[in-house]
């Protein structure tokens, strides 16, 4: 597929020198090579860079990395925002930070592992303090219930 490629590329550039143009060049390929032939895309990428005097067939390498806006920075003012205003939106965090609404929806997600829950931001599991806060109250219901029975029980209102 590699050799293929450049097999390709060199045709381009020996077509770019003869001056054909990037239309011609296309027709012209596919003609011979019919579905292997590179994408009319692949050659309108590649004529203008021959005709601006690139030599080499090869893809220049890439030394660049793209660059994460996911990092601890980022997702402390993501946490900060949400402890705000519950009810911030995805989109309106993105706008703030200028980062795409996938970013704030991952940091959210996989990060901070927080759920909407009735348009208000939750986190998807208790803190320790909430867990001991959780169990204690359980106990003094269940102290409650053994010392007063069932008139305890029919005491009890609950709601949404």
């Amino acid at each position: 597929m590699e050799n293929q490629k450049f097999e390709h590329r060199s045709i381009i550039k020996f077509l770019v020198l003869e001056g054909q143009s990037p239309s011609n060049i296309h027709e012209r390929m596919t003609a011979i090579y019919g579905d292997s032939a590179p994408s009319r895309t692949m050659v309108f990428e590649w004529v203008p860079r021959f005709k601006n005097g690139q030599l080499n067939i090869e893809e220049s390498p890439r030394s660049w990395r793209p660059i994460s806006t996911t990092d601890e920075k980022t997702i402390k003012v993501v946490e900060n925002l949400v402890i705000e205003d519950r009810r911030i939106t995805i989109q309106e965090i993105a706008e703030i930070l200028s980062i795409s609404s996938g970013t704030v929806h991952g940091i959210l997600h996989d990060h901070l592992h927080m759920t909407k829950v009735c348009s208000t931001w939750v986190p998807h599991s208790l803190t320790p303090l909430q867990r001991h806060e959780r169990v204690e109250a359980c106990e003094e219901l269940l102290a409650r219930y053994e010392t007063e029975g069932n008139d305890f029980l029919s005491r009890i209102i609950t709601g949404d």
